[in-house]
């Protein structure tokens, strides 16, 4: 068993090590237990993370607490919609193949 020390020292140099992560990710061991905090604008990015602690022998859990702040950027408007029509997909406008307008 490794003590907390051993554990977010591997913790942190993991994180680090990652690429994908970006610096900014807190950390903090109790009992073996780490507890990951911080903000991406990225899913991707807490899941990494998750992975890469998971990953160090000797931890017993993760709380991975980093939150997700999607931020409207380019596209967003397609990408909205295209969730939207998946939710709803009754509330679609379709369209003919000339063109006329259809609702489903």
């Amino acid at each position: 068993m490794h003590d907390d020390t051993t554990l977010i020292r591997s913790a942190i140099d993991g994180l680090n090590r990652n690429p994908l992560i970006p610096c900014g990710i807190r950390v903090s061991v109790l009992n073996a237990w780490v507890t990951l905090h911080g903000r991406t604008e990225w899913p991707y990015v807490r899941a990494e993370a998750l992975r890469t602690i998971r990953a160090i022998e000797g931890v017993l859990g993760v709380s991975n607490l980093i939150r997700v702040d999607l931020r409207p950027g380019p596209g967003w408007g397609a990408r909205f919609k295209h969730f939207w029509n998946r939710l709803f997909p009754s509330h679609r406008r379709l369209r003919g193949h000339r063109g006329q307008r259809l609702t489903a």
